[in-house]
């Protein structure tokens, strides 16, 4: 059985009811035009950009109880219209974009050694349209965390580190937290797609070249941030 996992913030501002079927009707049109109308479908939307990752999560339990099923993960990034496209702090811009893969038991693609996630819902409480540093503050303090957490799980030898489309300023301070160097950051489509949301990590991953093959994923929302590490793996030749 195949399984959809959708990941977006679009589907939590519908503003009704009767918008949010509307939105739901044109999600199963879609899916009905490439055969999968049947197909059970689930939406992650509180996570923000780091939604990905739990759908990533939740793509390998499905995955790992059915082997021989698959799940199509969907990541989309829409603004509507009025939004401001300007990301705090104000030097990086938000477009629109999709992304999506295929989770399978086993195949050519990237495998997940360990995902870990800190939570910091607190930020709720901050003015982040006035002043940004609060929040940099708190997801600084996680991410230091997390480091010492993904040493104990053990880190590849120099890794890629992948992050959402951030300013540049604010993909380098990630990287000076995490200690990865700054040459080790992939920031390629920064300048060419800005950030997309959801879709950043995937389309990252799928930009990289084929001599790399271990990466640190660094997905960061307004309620959460995932730290993962993967692993490029490829089908023995037939």
């Amino acid at each position: 059985m195949c399984h959809v996992l959708v990941a977006t913030e679009t589907m939590t501002v519908s503003g009704s009811r009767d918008a949010h079927e509307r939105v739901r009707g044109r999600l199963h049109r879609t899916l009905s035009g490439l055969g999968l109308g049947h197909a059970p479908v689930t939406a992650l939307t509180f996570g923000g950009c780091s939604a990905v990752m739990t759908a990533l999560e939740y793509a390998a339990l499905l995955v790992e109880r059915e082997p021989g099923g698959c799940v199509l993960v969907v990541a989309i990034g829409r603004m509507h219209a009025g939004d401001s496209r300007v990301l705090a702090p104000a030097i990086s811009a938000i477009g629109d974009g999709v992304a999506s893969c295929v989770v399978l038991a086993e195949g050519t693609g990237w495998r997940v050694r360990w995902m870990l996630r800190r939570a910091f819902l607190q930020t709720a409480e901050f003015d982040q349209a006035a002043d940004f540093g609060p929040t940099l503050v708190v997801l600084g303090r996680a991410l230091r965390s997390l480091r010492g957490e993904a040493e104990k799980h053990g880190l590849p030898d120099r890794p890629r580190l992948v992050c959402n489309n951030y300013g540049l300023p604010t993909v380098r301070l990630f990287s000076s937290t995490l200690g990865v160097p700054a040459d080790d950051v992939f920031t390629d489509n920064i300048s060419m797609l800005s950030h997309l949301g959801t879709p950043d990590i995937l389309i990252n991953l799928a930009s990289l070249p084929e001599t790399t093959t271990d990466v640190l994923t660094l997905a960061t929302g307004p309620a959460d941030c995932v730290l993962a590490s993967l692993e490029r793996t490829r089908s023995d030749p037939v």
